[in-house]
């Protein structure tokens, strides 16, 4: 379970000075030096480490601090976490640890170690602001160098909290003695009552004692303290007191390279054997650089395509049997259904069928999003990470021996190469939020069209310098050298925001060629915009559309499909000439448009699609209906699931005895699957369903991830079955 982290937003803002100051030393909380100096590394890169020690950290923890940007413009320069490669399937849901920390340093809010004079040339925290003590502190008399050089500053891993830029993980809280069952609506309904001020982001860990609290300026830190301090809630007397900011994870990388260099160069000055203290290299490192790149956007690439559906098929036979374990835990009645089922199935509740294959495996996708980076040679690149930000990796390499990436769409990733290391402005800088270049975007079809959109930061340019550079892109891909990949059309994304993925609402810009591009899918044609949501393999997702109707059965004239989630209407358009009414149900207006544009495209009537909350829609569209019409509801939602008002919407609705769930990240929406068979109780009066079976569609060749198909019916056996369908029969 991840870590609840909220980020609030409508508050007045700064990023003065005085607001960026960090723990004064009466305010410091102690901690406790645990281990013993580390000789040759560097001092900064020793206080990390004591951290990092006490803390419990480890590389599959990923640092929850991300970018805040309130309603106001500020914003959060905290540590950013990225995920590696593509984002349409292979990014995984990132969470900080809930696990409790070592007893005096907590992982989120690493107290400040105590005497840190016995360690030499130890950060300080000192009246309000960090410096550095040494030799090189004071140039001359009387005079403080207070600016770090620029090896320093890459890598202090608290060098973005001394930059003038705003981050709340100066003014962080951790508060103390939490009761055991605290939920996170309880917890910040509990800190808005307590307090005037609302904080900027609130973090719960799951399980634990303890949480943090993060603020705009210290004067709200310190009245929070005192007002939480003492405060009885739940019978628990809470205690507040400040906390350490994370660290920056890249920095802590370079700070480690750079000790290792050190530690080299002085064992060389000392006439010892550098063999005898090198660092182990990772075997991987020796490596072609391409190879490694195929090993982490393409994990399974060198297996057989047999062993990979082996693989696949046996995560998914491992989600559904902890499925089947939850819900036996959580059954009322002897011998049910889960019971009788996994009795006859090996340990789970439902028939899995075996992998279905993707028709094609290599170069399939049709949407690709390349960050635009410095590369191993330090020369500006489009591609993909060797690793995430959050464990010390920020360049790219370029893509040109990824299998799962097309011809096409590697061609006019090298193309964007080329006029990004002509241009003069630099990459984006994930540490600094400096530069101006930071994805491209680019999708293809099987009409041959290809659309790119390519994101830039502009930072202080004015509106007429844009437009320049807009104009100089525009002119490069029709006359100059460019041209050559024949772009269907060309879109530019001005990201105003500090993070790498921007703001999902930032304006598109037109620059040149058609406004859309078009996709082929079961016979159907359909628009896809710069934000359209499409399936990245378009032959397996045939596939699985033909499974998905033919599990919706036969004799379908006087059915209702029901399509949660549905985006751009591809999967109830598909289906739309076998039943008799498609009601598609889409939070995005974007979508919704695109949508209804598709339908009028392919000459469908019986379709309909509404924007709007799907738990709300749900209880319309079953009012306006005659009682006994037979409803199927279909969806695929985004990775982490549905929200739990859908759920129960879902399950309110009596006419709806059968639903299929197309899952991109079973894991992530395993809750759903769980709420959706939990039986009847007090707090859920609603006749629940089963899980009949599953299948897994391979629609990501070489990664590590697959959809999968489930299909649910009503458990007519539950205890209150009858009461809930009385009416309806």
């Amino acid at each position: 379970m991840a870590d609840e982290e909220v980020e609030f937003g409508n508050e007045e803002g700064s990023s003065t000075n005085e607001q960026s100051s960090l723990l004064s030393k009466e305010t410091s909380s102690v901690g406790k030096v645990v281990s013993s100096p580390i000789p040759g590394f560097p001092p900064f890169f020793q206080f990390a480490k004591l951290q990092t020690e006490a803390s419990g950290w480890n590389a599959d923890v990923t640092m929850a601090t991300g970018f805040t940007r309130c309603n106001d413009g500020i914003t959060d320069t905290a540590p950013s976490v990225d995920n590696t490669g593509v984002t349409d399937d292979n990014a995984v849901d990132s969470s900080q640890s809930g696990s409790a920390a070592a007893e005096s340093i907590p992982v989120d809010g690493l107290d400040v170690i105590e005497n840190m004079e016995k360690c030499e040339n130890v950060l300080e925290q000192e009246d309000g602001e960090g410096k550095h003590e040494g030799p090189d502190k004071e140039e001359e008399e009387g005079a403080i160098n207070d600016e770090p050089d620029e090896e320093e500053a890459e890598s202090d891993p608290y060098f973005y909290t001394k930059r003038d830029e705003f981050t709340s993980e100066i003014y962080k809280i951790e508060l103390q003695n939490l009761p055991k069952k605290c939920g996170y609506k309880q917890f910040k309904k509990m800190i808005a009552n307590r307090l005037n001020v609302r904080p900027v982001k609130v973090k719960l860990p799951p399980g634990a004692n303890h949480a943090y609290v993060t603020f705009r300026n210290e004067e709200e830190r310190r009245l929070a303290i005192r007002s939480l301090s003492g405060h009885k809630w739940k019978g628990k007397v809470l205690s507040a007191k400040p906390a350490q900011p994370l660290p920056d994870p890249l920095a802590l990388q370079r700070a480690e390279g750079l000790a290792r260099k050190r530690m080299i160069q002085d064992a060389a000055r000392s006439n010892v054997d550098a063999k005898r203290i090198k660092v182990e290299e990772d075997e991987g490192e020796e490596l072609a650089i391409s190879v490694r790149l195929n090993h982490v956007v393409t994990p399974l690439w060198a297996q057989p395509y047999s062993k990979q559906m082996e693989t696949k098929r046996s995560n998914m036979l491992e989600i559904l049997g902890k499925l089947t374990r939850k819900l036996k835990a959580i059954m009322v009645l002897k011998n049910n259904w889960v019971e009788q089922e996994s009795a006859k199935r090996n340990g789970i509740c439902c028939e899995l069928l075996d992998c279905v294959e993707s028709p094609v495996l290599d170069g399939y996708r049709n949407k690709c999003e390349f960050t635009i980076a410095e590369g191993p040679d330090g020369a500006k690149t489009v591609g993909f990470r060797l690793g995430s930000y959050k464990e010390g990796y920020s360049g790219v390499v370029e893509p040109s021996e990824c299998i799962h990436i097309s011809d096409k769409a590697k061609a006019i990733a090298k193309a964007f190469q080329t006029y990004v290391r002509q241009s003069p402005l630099p990459v984006y800088d994930l540490c600094f939020h400096t530069g101006y270049w930071q994805t491209l975007t680019v999708r293809s079809t099987m009409y041959g069209d290809t659309m790119a959109v390519l994101q830039f930061s502009p930072q202080k340019m004015t509106k007429e310098e844009i437009e320049a550079e807009k104009e100089r892109i525009g002119e490069y891909f029709k006359t100059g050298e460019g041209k050559d990949v024949t772009l269907t059309s060309l879109y530019l994304q001005i990201n105003h925001t500090r993070a790498v993925g921007g703001n999902a609402e930032a304006p598109f810009v037109h620059i040149m060629g058609d406004e859309h591009i078009y996709e082929e899918l079961c016979g159907l044609k359909f628009r896809i915009s710069p934000d359209s949501f499409f399936q990245v393999n378009t032959k397996a997702t045939e596939k699985l559309f033909d499974l998905l109707k033919e599990w919706c059965g036969d004799h379908l004239d006087e059915t209702v499909v029901l399509d949660i989630c549905c985006g751009t209407g591809a999967l109830g358009l598909c289906l739309a000439q076998s039943v008799k009414r498609v009601i598609g149900v889409e939070i995005i207006e974007n979508a919704v448009e695109d949508a209804k544009a598709n339908a009028d495209l392919n000459g469908v009537s019986n379709a309909q699609f509404v924007c709007g909350k799907a738990e709300d829609i749900i209880v319309d569209v079953f009012k306006n209906m005659p009682r006994k019409t037979k409803i199927i509801g279909i969806m695929d939602p985004p990775r982490a699931g549905l929200h739990q008002s859908v759920i129960h919407a879902i399950r309110k609705s009596r006419r709806m005895d059968k639903l299929i769930y197309v899952s991109c990240n079973p894991s992530a929406a395993f809750v759903n699957f769980l709420d959706l068979c939990r039986p009847t109780s007090k707090r859920i009066k609603t006749a629940p369903f089963r899980l009949v079976k599953a299948v897994p569609v391979d629609l990501f060749p070489h990664t590590k991830h697959c959809e999968l198909l489930l299909l649910f019916e009503r458990d007519m056996t539950s205890v209150d079955a009858a009461k809930f369908y009385k009416w309806y029969y």
